[in-house]
């Protein structure tokens, strides 16, 4: 019972490593040099292998806010390649109703990111 209201009650802690030191009077070699920062990573990655890990509220809406911070990203990157590509259908050669069908596809593609990008807003806009 003491353990589990000490658990409960105690401050967070974190778990650190650093490279073992030898105070042996020699040198040592790389492999050894090598070994001594090696060996504190590969026991900190058996005693983290088991454990698992709560995430708080306020991670888990930072998560979500840079999630949807990248998807907006993107989809504005998305924006500004298909106002090229329908800018550059004004320079092409050919009929203007041919041209002008084009032009339209693109609109609709440009509209189609435009709604993506409004509705993501929205979304980051409930979350706050």
């Amino acid at each position: 019972m003491l353990f589990l209201t000490e658990n409960i009650f105690c401050e967070p802690w974190i778990l650190a490593a650093q490279k073992f030191d030898f105070d042996s009077g020699k040198n040592l070699n790389s492999a050894e040099q090598d070994l001594s920062s090696i060996m504190p990573q590969l026991i900190m990655e058996k005693i983290s292998e088991g454990l698992s890990r709560n995430t708080t509220p306020q991670e888990m809406l930072d998560r979500s806010l840079n999630n949807l911070l990248v998807e907006r990203q993107s989809l504005f990157l998305q924006l500004s390649k298909e106002i090229k590509t329908r800018d550059a259908i004004f320079l092409l050669s050919g009929s203007k109703k041919r041209i002008q069908k084009k032009i339209s596809a693109q609109e609709k593609k440009i509209d189609e990111i435009k709604n993506q990008i409004d509705e993501n807003l929205e979304k980051t806009h409930l979350l706050y």
